[in-house]
């Protein structure tokens, strides 16, 4: 039975490792990924997206994950707000996260602006009878279960660049469950001109720390070769190399295909990743 609660502790590990990790591409170049810094809602102006990823193509029972959302600014551009929906399943779990996040923007000057966040976070676990056979023992019964949450942030904002950082999963930063876990997050973005003020390319760069000391972080890069098309690449400390391309149109609406390419120490055992994003 030990054995089986250490293998359901190492997929949990993973799955969330792997969402921490892999976001969808396309969505921190759009979204600044407000799941994890609320102070960036609204930060673009407002869109409404849908991405689905399909993880370890090839592995029995790999995990997906579908994230549906939307955010928008208002209020003479100062009140920013949205909302996340992400389902994730695979393995012998089957989870839910729900995030409504609340920016509120400060001119400092023409040229700054600084941001305030907070967002309700719920959380939903559920172990599946996949690979355990005493899928009601106790000792499980922390690993799944409803999690309620908050989580705030702070962004500097300036034409070219965006530093934020953020603590999330706030009760649980000094009172770490098995559920839900604690952890800070710091968001650095980049435009950095090539040749004209349009010509440009985006650096952003995520680092997820958690209680234990552990860090997560991932880097993407995005450049516009032609009109309406979009290239992008990356890197994760999940050990994913990513490569992406994409097709907007008229920049209201955007399709995106991202694929994901694991180097790890398990590469032949988790296979590629697939990321399908509408915007």
């Amino acid at each position: 039975m030990k054995l089986k609660i250490y293998s359901i502790i190492f997929f949990v590990f993973l799955c969330v490792k792997s969402w921490a990790g892999t976001t969808p591409l396309f969505l921190y170049k759009y979204t600044e990924n407000v799941a994890l810094m609320p102070s960036l809602a609204g930060y673009n102006g407002g869109s409404i997206y849908l991405s689905h990823q399909l993880n370890y193509v090839g592995f029995e029972n790999s995990p997906s994950q579908t994230l549906l959302g939307f955010n928008m600014l208002k209020g003479k551009d100062r009140l920013g707000f949205g909302l996340n929906l992400m389902n994730q399943t695979g393995f012998s779990l089957d989870e839910m996260h729900v995030t409504i996040p609340i920016a509120y923007y400060v001119p400092l000057n023409q040229k700054l602006k600084l941001s305030f966040g907070l967002s309700a976070n719920y959380f939903n676990r559920q172990l599946t009878n996949q690979f355990i056979e005493d899928i009601d023992d106790p000792e499980l019964a922390n690993a799944q279960g409803g999690f309620y949450d908050m989580s705030f942030s702070t962004s500097l904002h300036h034409k070219s660049f965006i530093i934020g950082t953020a603590f999330n999963n706030l009760n649980t930063l000094t009172n770490e469950t098995q559920g839900l876990n604690g952890y800070f997050t710091t968001f650095i973005k980049a435009n950095i001109p090539l040749v004209n003020e349009y010509d440009r390319i985006e650096l952003a760069n995520t680092f997820i720390y958690d209680l234990n000391g552990d860090m997560i972080w991932n880097t993407q890069a995005f450049y516009e070769i032609i009109e309406n098309v979009i290239i992008g690449g990356g890197y994760s400390s999940n050990k994913s190399i990513i490569s992406s391309l994409g097709i907007s149109y008229k920049n209201r609406w955007l399709i995106g295909y991202g694929y994901y390419y694991n180097v790890g120490a398990f590469s032949s055992y988790f296979k590629n990743s697939h990321e399908l994003t509408l915007k």
